[in-house]
């Protein structure tokens, strides 16, 4: 019984952790990187499954058991958890390996023909990347790029780049040499567009945690019954929503700053 109540205290801080480096990594990526190849070696992906199963099948026994259900109820969760652990595992290593090659390994400065400038698109929510198609070194290499990019490289036939090669193979550029001006206006063109594809899909989930918060205060199941404190994994829930609506909140000051400050 020690033991396991020493585990669930854990629960609590590893969660945290993390979150904040996933949020961490995903700040410094949005600042330090402009664009990168994702040739993720499959040992990589066979060491995130050996890390990743054991506690997602934690996690879903006790999002199981605490729900009142039998271990079989867990397989749903676990497929949840999975995936998710997976993909944003991945994405912290993927990033994190990038970030700290670029902070240690000398950088390179070279001449670059951009080939091709295309979006990718991802149904109505717009598109999510842009791929980018240079020539440099004698080599044709195709990255991903962050969406405004598209709106700045469409026009250009060559451009001057800083960059490097990962400790996993990964190709990265890290700055071009487009003015600080043209990189504005073309975030705002896509901050448009993200604003404009996005307008319904916050205020449905803003309403949605509204009718849950009143329905869990307000008019509970057993009415006079004391109410129980959150859960934990309730309560990793309201973090995820409250680190959405802090996103929400950081890209409206952007969109306020290059409205009413940049553009002018």
């Amino acid at each position: 019984m020690i033991a396991k109540e020493r585990i669930r205290k854990l629960e609590y801080p590893i969660l945290f952790a993390y979150l904040g480096l996933w949020l961490l990594v995903y700040l410094l990526s949005r600042l330090c990187l402009e664009m990168y190849t994702d040739h993720t070696p499959g040992w990589v992906w066979i060491w995130l499954m050996v890390i990743f199963i054991p506690l997602s099948a934690y996690g879903a026994l006790r999002m199981a058991y605490s729900e009142g259900g039998k271990w079989y109820h867990s397989f749903g969760y676990w497929v949840m958890f999975m995936l998710g652990s997976l993909f944003s595992g991945h994405y912290i290593l993927l990033n994190s390996d990038i970030l700290i090659s670029s902070l240690i390994k000398p950088a390179v400065i070279a001449e670059a023909k951009v080939i091709s400038v295309n979006k990718v698109m991802s149904r109505k929510l717009g598109f999510d990347h842009t791929a980018v198609l240079l020539q440099f070194n004698g080599k044709r290499i195709a990255l991903d790029a962050r969406p405004y990019t598209y709106f700045y490289l469409q026009n250009k036939t060559n451009i001057k780049i800083t960059t490097g090669t990962s400790y996993l193979g990964n190709t990265y550029v890290t700055s071009t040499d487009m003015s600080l001006q043209a990189k504005s206006g073309a975030r705002w063109l896509h901050l448009k567009d993200w604003a404009y594809r996005q307008r319904w899909l916050w205020v449905l989930f803003g309403f949605m945690v509204l009718v849950v918060v009143i329905k869990w205060k307000y008019f509970p199941d057993k009415p006079g019954e004391k109410r129980r404190p959150l859960s934990f994994w309730k309560a990793m829930g309201l973090i995820m929503g409250v680190l959405m609506a802090l996103g929400l909140v950081l890209y409206l000051a952007l969109l306020i700053y290059v409205k009413f400050f940049v553009s002018r």
